[in-house]
């Protein structure tokens, strides 16, 4: 059995547990997250810029997957194709492991801000005078 099918079948049970625990434990896990604050806070910053850099680099590796273009690879801008979103990769920099983050960027493609206007407009786009060439 997988850690996420255990945890699914006892899914109800690690909660009630981790939540007696946390209020047994409430001045405990509060002094303890007071006396470590500045070694927490640098914690988080080093994990951030850790996720921070692998998604730029797999950006950099990547490029637009239309034109090609990586000069700037942190502009360059994920886009769900299979409609199957679980989060923003985005987002996900400040909270998900790596692993987690790879899968969520596989099911994306890379566009850069151009192609990637580009392609919305396509999908949205009905004939009018402004869209339509002189």
């Amino acid at each position: 059995m997988t850690k996420e099918e255990y945890y699914q079948k006892n899914k109800d049970k690690i909660i009630l547990y981790q939540k007696s625990y946390r209020q047994e434990h409430f001045e405990k896990i509060k002094a303890y997250l007071e006396k470590n604050k500045q070694k927490i806070k640098e914690r988080k910053k080093s994990y951030y810029q850790e996720r921070a850099q692998f998604v730029l680099d797999y950006k950099r590796d990547k490029g637009c997957s239309k034109c090609g273009w990586n000069k700037h690879p942190e502009i360059l801008q994920f886009h769900h194709t299979k409609g199957d979103k679980s989060f923003s990769v985005g987002s996900a920099i400040g909270n998900k492991k790596n692993e987690v983050i790879k899968a969520e960027m596989d099911k994306c493609i890379l566009l850069c801000p151009n192609c990637h206007f580009l392609l919305h407009l396509r999908k949205t786009k009905t004939p009018n005078k402004l869209t339509q060439p002189n």
